[in-house]
């Protein structure tokens, strides 16, 4: 029946009857997995699963995380992650077949996992490009800056954009799979995001970050000095300190002013300017405006920068107004004031201390010991000293302030001037190396705490300080006597203004230039000042010597009587009056009048005030010839006491004596005329100081009943009084030729090769130093180089020699220069002998560090005019016989003459170049 009706049934079930066993399963032989590989975004659902699975064959879901693989049984031959957050390898393996392996890749929502912002700043900025890595994205920087973003993302990115604030967006230009770059130009403040679309078409959060854009600053000005309202000197120049600054650059500097009401002037300053912040001098120069008393000059600066804009910033404006010359005198009168009221205290205090001093010197002088209670009221008399000195040094650094704005205001002649720099000189000569010496004498002696060297310490710095004193009295005598000068030139200074402004008033009225009221007011101004300068002639006139300036005080008298008779004061009334009325032509009259009565006062107050001048000039040499006739007679009688010294001191000390006190009357009648110590100078003093001294060796050597050095001493005093008469007699030429033969050039040159000299010498003995410390001893070389040196040395100090003699500005530093040469000549003794130890490298080197501070000292002294080079060196020569005795001959015809000055002028400069001989001789000695 089945054959019939299902024949190919039959057939197969016919076959399995047939077989003698059951054939085996058959497996598949790969297993089909989905979804295979895969791209999913993180925390989605992912669900693998095999496709048509083996029924009852058990499925293995294998699965790799980093390195490790895991093992898991399939339920219903699938695998369900919900949240899936990680990536991971995977395949399906049953006990028959295994599928392949898959991939499924997690993927994070579009991010950006690195920033690179590149920065190119415009070019005026100067600026080189900057580059943020890994920066947080906010942007920050100056307006017109190129701004270039490379981004790199998580996920491969299909697109990537950004977007701005202000509506803007950039498609950025591909770089790679993940990675983009986009630029922009900043142009103003705003917000900007990156949008990123990757390839699961995934989109990126919106993060926002910031565009801060900068604004070039301004730049900014400031006048720093004066920086507030302030009086123009009389030489209308006004120095002004600039400062500026800008972030990036600055570009020009002008100067805007007005005068009055008149129209702004606009004077560039700079134009061109390589920094960012700069500090300029500059003087502001008015003389090419006409101003009289009372105008105002209003000024301020601008400055721009360099960017593109040209941004413009001004400063402050400040006023300065033109002063009458007595406002400048009342200033300057007032710091005068003030420092001589200072100097008159420190020399009561002087005074006084030296009273406290000499009570302790006459106790000590009883006792053998010194007890800690001495030890400690010396101590504080020493303080009390050095505080005087320090109040000195103080009034001197003021009193050159001073100077230079009695420079700056015309307020004094060329030659008053002149020597009120000397007296400036002076000040800082009071407090001076030698007091300065005696002090740290005195302070060491205390710590050696040796009696009878204290006292004789003590001895040596009473003298300091009673020359201390002197020479405080003489700066306040000088101080107190240019004041005459002073008045004089004020009353100069107010008719020279007074004219000046009346004929800037005649050309206004001329022109009509301004309103009758006003014309008639600056009238009435110059009337005012007629009025001061009539006061100030009194008070002029209150301050002359009715002796010494009998001349003087006569002119000024028929000046007086000239005004009155003069009738100027009538004049400039009838000017006002006219002008008050609008009667121009009357008006115009009067104010010619006055005028030519005006230059005629003036002319003779300019008379006066050279008569004054020319009258101290003759006065001082008088004086000058008069102490060098007696100083000739005083070295005649020295010689011929020391000529008759044998063994016994005693038979010359009442001519010595004598000698002693006559010399010390001359030179205090010399210093009686206060101006003299401006003709003489330091080097006079110094020499002074060293003859008095040898004078009070030699008296306490005699009272020591000690002989030894009897005859050094009387070489001394003869040194002395020759050096003291050189020294007037160069003084008294330099008043007469109107100047020194050396000039400040010169001695700055030769201070310089001096100085370069030494140092190499330095460098040979150094040299040598180091081969005898590896030798042991010197070899012949090393002392035929050692004899060298020592003539060098000596050349050096002979050099430094003739400069004191022949340049008045070396004779300025006469102790410094003197320290100098007395070490050259113990390092040239000790090099002839052979002895180089520390203590003479120690020498040669503070003589190359006082060279040094001599030519700073030089800088110092600011001389408003300049002089040229000149040549510093004298040639060697030595003194002919013949001449020795012309010079004998000539000095018995001066003495008994009792004056040298009938001498003719080749005779008196053979006496000076005989003096200077000695000088010299004495010296070598």
């Amino acid at each position: 029946m089945i054959f019939i009706f299902n024949p190919l049934h039959f057939k197969q079930t016919y076959n399995f009857f047939k077989l003698k066993e059951l054939p085996q399963v058959q497996h598949k032989e790969f297993v089909e997995v989905l979804p295979g590989d895969l791209s999913i975004t993180r925390n989605s659902k992912l669900e693998i699963h095999v496709v048509e699975p083996e029924p009852e064959v058990e499925h293995k879901f294998f699965y790799k995380i980093e390195k490790n693989w895991r093992e898991e049984k399939l339920l219903n031959h699938k695998k369900i992650f919900n949240n899936l957050d990680f990536s991971f390898s995977y395949f399906i393996k049953t006990p028959f077949a295994v599928s392949d392996t898959f991939d499924i890749i997690v993927y994070e929502l579009p991010i950006i996992e690195d920033l690179q912002i590149r920065y190119e700043f415009p070019e005026y900025t100067g600026l080189k490009p900057e580059i943020q890595n890994n920066a947080g994205g906010n942007i920050k920087a100056l307006i017109g800056t190129k701004v270039t973003m490379n981004i790199v993302a998580n996920n491969p990115i299909e697109r990537a954009e950004v977007f701005f604030s202000n509506g803007d967006y950039n498609e950025m230009y591909r770089l790679g799979r993940s990675s983009f770059r986009s630029e922009f130009k900043i142009e103003d403040n705003g917000t900007y995001h990156f949008g990123l679309e990757d390839i699961l078409e995934n989109k990126s959060r919106k993060i926002t970050r910031s565009i801060t854009a900068i604004m070039d600053r301004k730049p900014e000005i400031k006048i720093t000095s004066p920086g507030r309202d302030t009086l123009l000197t009389q030489n209308m120049l006004l120095p002004l300190s600039i400062f500026a600054s800008d972030d990036y650059g600055l570009r020009k500097i002008k100067l805007h002013y007005f005068i009055n009401h008149d129209e702004e002037i606009i004077v560039s300053i700079m134009n061109t300017i390589s920094s960012n912040t700069i500090t300029y001098d500059y003087v502001f120069d008015l003389n090419k405006n006409f101003m009289i008393p009372g105008d105002k000059v209003t000024y301020w600066v601008e400055v721009s920068d360099n960017s593109p804009q040209k941004q413009t910033a001004y400063s402050q404006k400040y006023t300065a107004r033109f002063p009458s010359i007595e406002e400048i005198y009342k200033e300057i009168e007032k710091e005068e004031k003030e420092k001589s009221d200072i100097l008159e205290k420190t020399l009561k205090s002087s005074e006084e201390l030296q009273k406290e001093f000499e009570e302790k010197r006459r106790e000590m002088m009883k006792k053998d010991e010194i007890s800690w209670e001495d030890k400690k009221e010396i101590e504080k008399l020493l303080n009390k000293q050095d505080n005087l000195n320090e109040d000195v040094e103080k009034v001197a650094e003021d009193f050159n302030e001073l100077m230079k704005k009695l420079e700056n205001n015309n307020a004094l002649s060329q030659e008053t001037i002149e020597k009120m720099k000397k007296i400036q000189e002076l000040m800082e000569e009071i407090s001076n190396d030698d007091l300065q010496e005696a002090l740290k004498k005195m302070q060491e002696k205390l710590e050696n705490i040796d009696p009878e060297e204290l006292k004789k310490a003590m001895k040596d710095f009473k003298f300091s300080m009673e020359d201390f004193s002197e020479k405080l009295e003489q700066t306040l005598q000088l101080l107190e006597d240019i004041k005459k000068e002073q008045s004089l030139q004020k009353a100069l200074e107010i008719a020279e203004e007074m004219e000046d402004m009346q004929n800037e008033l005649n050309k206004k009225t001329e022109e009509s230039s301004e309103s009758n009221e006003k014309l008639a007011e600056q009238q009435e101004q110059i009337s005012e000042k007629l009025d001061n300068l009539t006061e100030q002639m009194k008070k002029a006139a209150e301050l002359m010597d009715e002796k010494k300036d009998s001349e003087i005080l006569e002119d000024m008298e028929k000046m007086q009587e000239m005004m009155e008779q003069d009738s100027l004061s009538s004049d400039l009334e009838e000017s006002m009056e006219n002008l008050e009325a609008g009667k121009m032509e009357e008006a115009q009259e009067s104010q010619q009048q006055a005028s030519k009565k005006m230059k005629k006062m003036r002319m003779q107050l300019q008379n006066m005030q050279q008569s004054m001048c020319s009258g101290m000039n003759i006065d001082a040499a008088e004086i000058l010839e008069k102490t060098i006739q007696r100083l000739l007679i005083f070295s005649q009688y020295h010689e011929t006491a020391s000529g008759n010294y044998s063994n016994d001191p005693f038979l010359i000390l009442p001519d010595e004596i004598s000698i002693f006190e006559s010399i010390d009357l001359t030179i205090k009648e010399l210093y009686e005329m206060p101006m003299i110590i401006l003709v003489i100078g330091p080097k006079f003093m110094y020499d002074a100081n060293f003859t008095f001294s040898s004078f009070r060796e030699l008296f306490q050597y005699i009272s020591d009943a000690k002989t030894a050095k009897i005859k050094t001493y009387l070489h001394d005093i003869q040194k002395g009084i020759n050096l003291m008469i050189y020294d007037l007699m160069q003084a008294n030429n330099n008043m007469q030729q109107g100047g020194g033969s050396g000039g400040m050039q010169s001695m700055m040159q030769a201070l310089q090769q001096m100085g370069q000299q030494q140092m190499m010498m330095n460098m040979m003995t150094q040299q040598m130093m180091m081969q005898l410390s590896e030798n042991g001893k010197m070899t012949s070389e090393m002392r035929r180089q050692a004899q060298k040196l020592a003539s060098d040395e000596q050349r050096l100090a002979e050099n430094l020699k003739r400069m004191l003699q022949s340049n008045p500005e070396a004779q300025k530093q006469t102790s410094a220069l003197n320290k100098i040469i007395e070490d050259l000549e113990s390092i040239a003794h000790d090099l002839k002998r052979g002895r180089l130890d520390q203590e003479l490298i120690d020498k040669q080197q503070r003589i190359l560090s006082r060279l040094l501070d001599a030519q700073r000292s030089i800088h110092k002294r600011e001389f408003s005019k300049k002089r040229k080079a000149e040549t510093s060196e004298i040639d060697d020569w030595d003194l002919p016989e013949e001449i020795k005795l012309k010079f004998d001959k000539m000095r018995k015809k001066a003495l008994l003459q009792e004056d040298y000055k009938d001498l003719p002028q080749e005779y008196q400069e053979l006496i000076q170049e005989y003096l200077k001989l000695l000088n010299e001789k004495y010296d070598e000695e």
